[in-house]
Parts: C-alpha cells; sequence; structure tokens
C-alpha cells in the first residue's frame, strides 16, 4: 500500500470498474488478515506489456473519474492480448494531468461549436466519437446515483475521495450529455 493510500482504495477502483461494466481493473478484494485491512489483488506473472499506443480511450474516461494522472505504459499490462490498469497509486491525486477525458472533450466540443464548415464539424464530431467511453458504461455511469455510489464505496474510501469522484461524474455526466445535445446519440464508438 502507498503512504497515504487508503488500504482499501484498490478495492475501490474494482468496484468502480464493475459498476460501469468496463472490465480495465484485475480482480481487486478486500480483506482483514490479522485484525489488519487492505486489499489483495490478482497477480500473475509472465504477462505481456501492452504496448502504450494500443491504450484504449477507455483508460482516460476511467482515469479522468478515479482523478488518476499517471497512466503511462508501465502501468498498462495484457492479458491474453487484452489491457488491464495496474497502479492506481496516484488515483485522487491532485496531481497535473486530472481531466484529461474531460479536457479534450470540452476542446473537441468548442472546435464543434466554432466550425465553420462542416467538414470541421465532421472532424469534430469524429474526434469526440473516438474519446467516448462505450455507451453501456456511459449509461451505467448516468443511471446509478449518487447515493448508491457512496454507500458501494463507502467501506473503499474516505468521504473527501468519494466526494471528489461524485464531482467528476457530475462534470463527465454533464460534458458528455451536452456532446449527445449537440452531435446526437450516435457519438459513441459503439453506437
Amino acid at each position: 500500500i502507498i503512504p497515504g493510500m487508503s488500504k482499501n482504495e484498490q478495492a475501490a477502483y474494482m468496484v468502480i470498474d464493475k459498476k460501469l461494466e468496463m472490465d480495465l481493473v484485475p480482480i481487486t478484494v478486500s480483506r482483514t488478515l490479522d485484525g489488519r485491512k487492505g486489499s489483495l489483488q490478482l497477480y500473475v506473472t509472465d504477462l505481456d506489456k501492452a504496448a502504450f499506443h494500443d491504450y484504449p480511450i477507455q483508460f482516460s474516461f476511467f482515469d479522468d473519474l478515479i482523478g488518476n494522472a499517471d497512466r503511462h505504459s508501465d502501468n498498462i499490462i495484457s492479458v491474453a492480448g487484452k489491457p488491464i490498469a495496474i497502479d492506481h497509486g496516484l488515483a485522487f491525486s491532485k496531481v497535473r494531468g486530472v481531466g484529461k477525458f474531460r479536457n479534450n472533450l470540452q476542446e473537441q466540443l468548442d472546435k464543434f461549436e466554432n466550425a465553420t464548415t462542416q467538414s470541421e464539424r465532421a472532424l469534430a464530431a469524429s474526434s469526440i466519437k473516438y474519446l467516448m467511453p462505450s455507451r453501456k458504461s456511459f449509461e451505467k455511469l448516468r443511471n446509478v446515483s449518487a447515493q448508491e455510489w457512496q454507500k458501494d464505496l463507502s467501506d473503499y474510501l474516505p468521504r473527501e475521495n468519494i466526494k471528489q469522484f461524485l464531482q467528476r461524474r457530475e462534470e463527465i455526466l454533464e460534458l458528455v450529455e451536452k456532446a449527445e445535445r449537440k452531435i446526437g446519440k450516435d457519438i459513441y464508438p459503439d453506437g
């Protein structure tokens, strides 16, 4: 466990990942051993290191949601060809880089709104579609209430971290819903 990190924080990321059905985080569970709380995470040896250029855009959405500014090639592994996010030690941090998904989406929305030609609008719309999480993950994010998130995360995260998570969730919901209104419901990569 990283100093300053909640002993169950890694399990919280698994809860978020599973609720959104993203399947990006290794299996992680909360356990108490010898009276000490912590988390256990599936550890596998002989894995391929995922190429950073194969970094799924879904990670940007997930990392922004959990406030992780530390996604790079050393914390993406490949299991049977599927990229998996590991090392969420800087999640909920105040480190530069948090908000990348929101910043990129806002930038593309601005380009869409300020476009003077149809081709500029089409390029911005295409860029927005590239940035989007799956429709299923976004709908899960939208449909799980703040109260349900608080209940599900309260065993794993300090109150302040849950508050930060819910604030980022609201900002993401507002931006994606704005994109839906401007461009249409077909902005998701999976239709």
